[in-house]
């Protein structure tokens, strides 16, 4: 065999192979599993003397086409100052891409023990409950202060562990009570991220 068909015969074992990879990764990629959190549900807890906690509750989804084991989530809820805020009589208006939100760590505070089992694709959403409830604080009824919510779940699909990283903050829309607000997504690196 001369050393052109050598290098012929070592150039298409070589395309045989990367092409066997690519078809197996988007096999994968095709029929893996992939969870997400929907809007976060929210309780207000009336204490008393116009004071209120905040309970919060998110359900996980898989919408993607196969199961995915040892999920795992974790969010926080936090609080932030909107910058940029205009005010014109009782309308609020913020521009989401002028705010600054923490980094979203939620993925790194997931405990390693935390395990809900498996989650089906195509199945009812999961509820999740937010932890303990937070006071609402006075600023949060004006809008000079926000209420977002940092998650991140965490799961196997096809043996390997994927992570679905959001935040989400509640939009004032004065005069409406609080109770109709709605949500938008936070903008900026890593806020939200799936692998």
């Amino acid at each position: 065999m001369n050393v052109i068909t050598a290098a012929g015969v070592l150039v298409a074992v070589g395309s045989v192979i990367v092409s066997a990879y690519y078809t197996r990764q988007t096999i994968i990629e095709a029929n893996r599993a992939w969870l997400y959190f929907t809007q976060p549900q929210m309780t207000f807890n009336f204490l008393g003397q116009n004071k209120y906690s905040i309970s919060q509750t998110l359900s996980i989804s898989n919408i993607g086409n196969g199961p995915a084991s040892e999920v795992a989530s974790y969010f926080e809820p936090f609080w932030f100052t909107p910058q940029g805020l205009k005010v014109d009589g009782f309308r609020f208006s913020i521009d989401a891409s002028r705010q600054i939100f923490p980094p979203n760590t939620t993925c790194e505070n997931i405990p390693e023990d935390v395990n809900r089992g498996m989650q089906w694709p195509k199945s009812p959403p999961t509820p999740t409950n937010g932890g303990d409830p937070i006071p609402a604080i006075p600023e949060f009824f004006t809008g000079m202060k926000i209420y977002a919510v940092h998650g991140c779940i965490r799961y196997k699909t096809f043996g390997k562990i994927h992570h679905t990283r959001f935040c989400e903050f509640l939009t004032p829309e004065l005069p409406k009570s609080f109770r109709f607000w709605r949500w938008a997504i936070c903008a900026g690196a890593a806020q939200n991220k799936a692998d």
